[in-house]
C-alpha cells in the first residue's frame, strides 16, 4: 500500500506536533493520531485522516522516523506492509533508487489515548506577550512546576518558581470564558511540559487553553492538538 503525499504530509505534521511533547509512540487509526508520553503527563490526539483506513499504524520510534523521513528530502515515497494477520508491520522509504525500512510496533503493544473524556470547563485565552513572558520566566528560573489558577469570576493567575521558592505570577489580560457554571480551581503542570507547548503555539499570535473538569489543557500547535495532564496530589 502506497501512501499519497498528503499523507506523508500528515504523518510529518503529527511527528513535528509529537516531538514538542517528547511522544515516542503514536498510533494512527480511525482518523486520528493518538500517543502519550511514558509518564502520561502529556498527550496527543488529534485529526489525522490517512488514505489507508483499514488498518491501524503503530509507530514505536518517533525520533527514528523522523531521522529517516529526512534521509530522503521532500521526494519520499512510503510503502506500507501489511502482514499474514492484517497487521500493519513495515514502512519501506524510498527516492530515486535508494530505500530504507522502518520496523512498525504493534498498537497492541503500546498505551496511548483512546478519547479526551475531560469535557471542557473554560477556554483561557492568552496573549503573544503573555506566552512569552511567561515562557521565559519558567526556563529562567528552572521551574518544575507551573500552576494555574481559574477564580469563579474568570480572573486566571498562572505561577512558576525556583529552587528556593522565588516565585513569578501573573495575571492575564483576558478572563476566562466558562462553558457552564463558573467555577474556581487550582491544576499544576510540569512547567517544561507547558513553557514548550505555549512556545509552539505563540508563534503566531494568542494561545487559547480549553481546560477540562479535571484540569486537562488542550492547545492546537500546528494545528493538532496537544494536551498537557495536571499533576496528581497525593490525595489523588
Amino acid at each position: 500500500m502506497n501512501f499519497t503525499k498528503q499523507d506523508i504530509e500528515t504523518i510529518k505534521e503529527v511527528l513535528s506536533a509529537a516531538k514538542i511533547i517528547g511522544i515516542e509512540g503514536l498510533v494512527f487509526s480511525e482518523g486520528q493520531a493518538r500517543g502519550a508520553r511514558p509518564s502520561l503527563d502529556a498527550a496527543i490526539l488529534t485529526t489525522a485522516k490517512l488514505s489507508v483506513e483499514d488498518v491501524a499504524i503503530g509507530i514505536g520510534r518517533t525520533g527514528e522516523l523522523e531521522k529517516r523521513l529526512g534521509i530522503f528530502g521532500a521526494n519520499v515515497t512510503i510503502d506500507l506492509t501489511v502482514n499474514g494477520r492484517g497487521d500493519a508491520s513495515m514502512l519501506t522509504l524510498s527516492a530515486g533508487k535508494s530505500k530504507m525500512q522502518y520496523r512498525l510496533t504493534s498498537p497492541k503493544l503500546m498505551r496511548y489515548p483512546k478519547s479526551n473524556e475531560d469535557e471542557a470547563f473554560a477556554h483561557i485565552t492568552l496573549s503573544k506577550e503573555e506566552v512569552q513572558q511567561i515562557s521565559q520566566a519558567s526556563k529562567s528560573m528552572g521551574s518544575e512546576n507551573m500552576t494555574v489558577h481559574v477564580s469563579r469570576v474568570g480572573v486566571v493567575k498562572i505561577e512558576c518558581s525556583d529552587a528556593t521558592n522565588d516565585r513569578f505570577e501573573v495575571e492575564l489580560e483576558a478572563v476566562a470564558a466558562f462553558t457552564d457554571e463558573a467555577e474556581s480551581t487550582i491544576q499544576q503542570y510540569v512547567a517544561g511540559l507547558m513553557a514548550g507547548v505555549l512556545d509552539a503555539a505563540g508563534k503566531d499570535g494568542e494561545v487559547v487553553m480549553q481546560m477540562g473538569f479535571a484540569g486537562s489543557i488542550a492547545v492546537q500547535v500546528k494545528n493538532h492538538t496537544l494536551l498537557v495532564l495536571p499533576q496528581l496530589t497525593e490525595e489523588e
